[in-house]
Order: C-alpha cells, then sequence, then structure tokens
C-alpha cells in the first residue's frame, strides 16, 4: 500500500503532498536519538504537529531547524490536531 495519497485538488500544490516525517525520519535525518527529537520538539526547540499522541515534523522545518534558520516559538511550539467526528 502506497503511504503518499495524490490529491486532485487544483488548489493544492505538490509540495504540500510530502508525507510528515515521524520522529524516527527526524532522529535518523539530524543522527541524533529519537529521544532528542521528543526533547527538542517538546522544549519548543523544533516545531511540530500533534495528531492524536503522534507527532509529526514537516520535512522543510526540519531541515531548515537544521540549518540553523528554524528557532523554538515559546507560543504554539506544538500544533495540535485533533480527529475530527462527523
Amino acid at each position: 500500500m502506497d503511504r503518499q495519497r495524490v490529491s486532485h485538488h487544483p488548489a493544492v500544490a505538490a509540495s504540500e503532498l510530502e508525507p510528515l516525517m515521524t520522529a524516527e525520519d527526524v532522529a535518523r535525518y539530524m543522527r541524533v536519538s529519537r529521544s532528542m527529537v521528543y526533547k527538542l520538539a517538546e522544549s519548543a526547540h523544533l516545531p511540530c504537529l500533534r495528531i492524536g499522541a503522534c507527532l509529526r515534523f514537516e520535512r522543510l522545518t526540519v531541515e531548515r531547524y537544521a540549518r540553523g534558520e528554524v528557532h523554538g516559538e515559546p507560543e504554539g511550539r506544538v500544533v495540535e490536531i485533533k480527529k475530527l467526528v462527523a
């Protein structure tokens, strides 16, 4: 099963279709432990999305953080996405 789904919505840019990174993906990319990734996210140094109990990271943000271009923001460091119940 292909994890990446393609949207046919014309307003969605191709760059927005890139899947989010897991903490494991980020740890491999940055060559640090997964627990270090969680510490960076929870301490507001590495911006992330919280989807339920999971943390997810945008690739561009991780790359910018690794280059020193992203600095944590005390307000809104974790964006929480809750399930929508129909």
